[in-house]
């Protein structure tokens, strides 16, 4: 499945957040910043429900979600 959101989309979505930060957080911050694409918010729903300890672990977490949606290549970031 090929993605409608953009990198900036995530960028807002995720900007701000301090690490370590949970999955409630990350969600919070993404509603909070207004005006998401609804693929961001639907796939931040999707992350597992744990502490991500830096960025990376949650680029890492989206990217294998959208592995799991359709293939690798498809993630925007």
């Amino acid at each position: 499945m090929q993605s409608r959101a953009t990198r900036e989309d995530y960028d807002r979505a995720l900007a701000g957040l301090e690490y370590p930060v949970s999955k409630a957080a990350v969600v919070r911050n993404a509603r909070d910043h207004g005006g998401l694409d609804t693929e961001v918010a639907a796939l931040l729903d999707q992350l597992p429900d744990h502490t991500f300890d830096s960025l990376s672990d949650l680029v890492e977490a989206i990217r294998a979600l959208y592995g799991q949606r359709g293939g690798a290549g498809s993630s925007p970031i």
